[in-house]
């Protein structure tokens, strides 16, 4: 599929809990492609959920909600197959640390694919824990961190 973006009309939304869209999307990407199962998340009644779409078609979709008031965990990054290696996966990230800064947050953490980790790392990501390998339905995973609001005072005693 060609992806041309003067053709296309892309927009984005935001909402409290998990959207059908979003469920959606997550189902092709993660149970019909990798062969994971029930998708549904203790988090996805009161996450905020992101949804991008292309011609008002659900194509991409992120989760994320506050560890602490400072620290967002993001969830079930997905992009259909067919929108991959078109910067939808990186416009999906930006759009969610806006509004997680919106929010009050200044870390993002996501528990990642490993062979994922290079496209978060792209998106100025680092692994968090070199050593913590972490098996979701016997896939590794690796976490991840991205401080997305330097601290003001960066050298201010923590006394």
């Amino acid at each position: 599929m060609i992806f041309d973006y003067n053709v296309a009309m892309i927009d984005y939304r935001f909402s409290r809990g998990t959207t059908l869209d979003a469920f959606a999307v997550r189902k092709k990407a993660f149970m019909d492609e990798q062969g994971f199962s029930y998708d549904e998340e203790p988090f996805d009644k009161t996450a905020w959920c992101l949804v991008i779409y292309w011609n008002n078609a659900p194509i991409a979709t992120a989760s994320f909600y506050p560890e602490d008031p400072e620290t967002f965990h993001l969830r079930r990054v997905s992009v259909l197959a067919e929108f991959r290696h078109h910067k939808i996966g990186s416009y999906l990230l930006r759009f969610a640390e806006a509004k997680i800064k919106e929010l009050g947050g200044r870390k993002v953490i996501c528990l990642v694919q490993e062979d994922k980790v290079s496209f978060y790392q792209r998106n100025g990501y680092l692994v968090a824990h070199d050593d913590e390998v972490v098996y979701e339905e016997n896939v590794p995973h690796l976490w991840m961190e991205k401080v997305i609001v330097k601290p003001r005072y960066p050298y201010a005693s923590k006394n």
